[in-house]
């Protein structure tokens, strides 16, 4: 967002920033799913992804050679970062899918929030030393500096994942099962709603909060930026205490959700999400938008790790990549929508209005939330009983 903006991108492009690769993505991930489940050796399916993805970093560093025209620039910019998105939502579905397998399900709380806690770590030096560097040097250099550097580092995140071991049983047959096949008709799909009630209750709940916490994206930078004055340094600054936090969070999320199950925990994560929109208009200081930064850490880490623990426990295993592709295009879906909502809000009724409003929805959306966690529970007791009897 802050190099789009220093391009010189209107207010629609930094909500296409948001829209744009959610509509790429909206419209790859359930056809590239039926590709992904065929495929016979996923762990170099999902390699291949993330290298075609990440050599789009290598592109936006010489974006400046490529596009000579400044007033070119922000549009080119906010195009390639749509289209890196045909490769990666792809790439998400099927790591997603693919770590579903390799790791149990009773560990994976554990797991996942080990992981999402390094990355925070890095995220903290890198947001650091970015900051700082852009800072220094002369635009678009520092940005230029970053997006290669970015590019070689993801270079080792794919040597790094060609390591993980890829467990007997995991290889896709080159014909679809009867689960991949049935799965995108729409007979099997009605069918499913009754098999899969938790599940679909779930994705719509889940639904209604995204259209919210995706509304409050370009509001956030548009806050930061043009409201407050805020250089590279300090959004850097924001989000290394968003990371601080998050480091803290992940582990503590975690044992919660061993112990009180993700559902519920998610309802109580999203809830704090819902309150950081109505806080950031009493926030008058960028010192303030670095203290309710550490807040907004602890609640989007555990946001981030229930949510997806509880899309692996709720998606069916025989047809999982499926589901999962389900849900990301339904989110990908409000993301093509939310973000001009909340420009538009913003320019309708002001930027903490638009943010007031951010808040409600979101509220709307973790109460959502709360509610499938009792429909849920009250349907495993009455299951339950029936047993009994």
């Amino acid at each position: 967002g802050i190099f789009a903006i220093k391009l010189g991108a209107p207010d629609s492009l930094i909500a296409a920033l948001s829209s744009w690769p959610a509509l790429v993505s909206l419209l790859t991930m359930i056809p590239g799913a039926r590709y992904v489940d065929r495929y016979p050796r996923q762990k170099r399916l999902v390699a291949a992804l993330m290298f075609f993805n990440r050599i789009f970093f290598f592109l936006l560093a010489l974006l400046p050679f490529l596009v000579t025209d400044p007033n070119r620039r922000p549009i080119v910019f906010v195009a390639m970062i749509a289209l890196m998105n045909v490769p990666g939502s792809l790439a998400v579905i099927a790591w997603q899918s693919f770590m579903g397998k390799v790791i149990p399900a009773t560990e994976r709380g554990r797991a996942f929030a080990k992981r999402n806690q390094l990355m925070s770590l890095c995220g903290i030096v890198a947001s650091l030393l970015a900051g700082r560097i852009m800072d220094k040097l002369v635009f678009p250099t520092g940005f230029q500096i970053m997006f290669f550097t970015g590019f070689i580092l993801a270079m080792l995140e794919i040597a790094a994942f060609t390591q993980v071991i890829e467990p007997k049983g995991t290889h896709a047959t080159a014909a679809p099962t009867e689960a991949s096949k049935s799965v995108f008709n729409w007979a099997s799909m009605q069918a499913g709603f009754h098999r899969h009630r938790n599940y679909w209750l779930f994705a719509g709940a889940s639904l209604l909060f995204h259209l919210g916490w995706q509304m409050g994206w370009p509001l956030y930078t548009k806050y930061q930026v043009q409201i407050l004055g805020a250089t590279t340094t300090w959004v850097s600054v924001f989000g290394v205490c968003q990371s601080l936090s998050a480091v803290a969070a992940y582990p503590i999320w975690a044992k919660l959700a061993d112990r009180y199950s993700n559902q519920r925990m998610l309802a109580v994560a999203t809830l704090g999400m819902a309150l950081t929109p109505l806080l950031y208009v009493f926030c008058t200081e960028l010192w303030m938008l670095a203290m309710l930064s550490l807040l907004i850490g602890v609640s989007v880490a555990g946001t981030v790790l229930l949510l997806f623990n509880t899309l692996l426990e709720l998606s069916p295993e025989a047809s999982r990549t499926q589901y999962i592709a389900y849900h990301n295009t339904a989110t990908n879906a409000t993301a093509v929508v939310a973000p001009y909502a909340g420009i538009l809000l913003s320019s309708l009724t002001g930027i903490r209005w638009a943010l007031v409003c951010t808040a409600i929805a979101r509220t709307i959306g973790a109460a959502a939330l709360a509610l499938v966690y009792r429909l849920g529970q009250k349907h495993v007791a009455k299951t339950s009983d029936a047993c009994n009897f």
